[in-house]
């Protein structure tokens, strides 16, 4: 029982011990049959619990893009307008599919890096050009699920971090 409250509260933590521990079981117990692929089975578990990591990391990373590009195409209100409301979307999004248990394996650094870089080749085959930005992200995955924290705040943490920076 304390399995399905588990599944049903976080699966991606579910899904991690359950793989473990099939791959804990005792090769040829007489209470499985030896036609069982544990190994597979195990990891087709794990594998659904990273697509579950992979889709939060993923919205994550496509906030962050449009969040630069925003920033940095001031003047043009009609993309500005479509990102943002993709940003809500994304935000809504990432509230509903993250888990706690998935923080420890987010690397938010690194998502910023890789947002920068897709920012600055998304901007560049449109004439545009990404506009300083720090090296270190100044918002945090809890300023993503925050409800407090709107897209104009997220907006104006990355702009004012970017000031000065040449």
């Amino acid at each position: 029982m304390a399995s399905r409250a588990a599944y049903d509260d976080d699966f991606y933590v579910w899904s991690q011990e359950q793989a473990a521990l099939l791959r804990a079981l005792p090769r040829g117990s007489r209470d499985l049959s030896n036609a069982l692929d544990i190994e597979n089975i195990a990891e087709e578990i794990e594998s659904v619990g990273r697509s579950e990591l992979n889709r939060v990391t993923s919205l994550i990373e496509r906030v962050l893009v449009h969040l630069l590009k925003i920033v940095s195409l001031t003047d043009d209100a009609d993309p500005i307008r479509h990102w943002r409301s993709e940003v809500r979307h994304w935000l809504r999004d990432l509230e509903r599919h993250y888990l706690p248990s998935m923080r420890q394996s987010i690397d938010f650094g690194k998502l910023w890096s890789n947002s920068v870089k897709l920012t600055a080749d998304d901007l560049a085959d449109f004439d545009n050009t990404l506009l300083s930005v720090p090296a270190i992200c100044p918002i945090n995955l809890g300023d993503l699920l925050s409800e407090t924290t709107g897209i104009d705040q997220l907006i104006a943490r990355i702009r004012v971090s970017g000031a000065g920076i040449d």
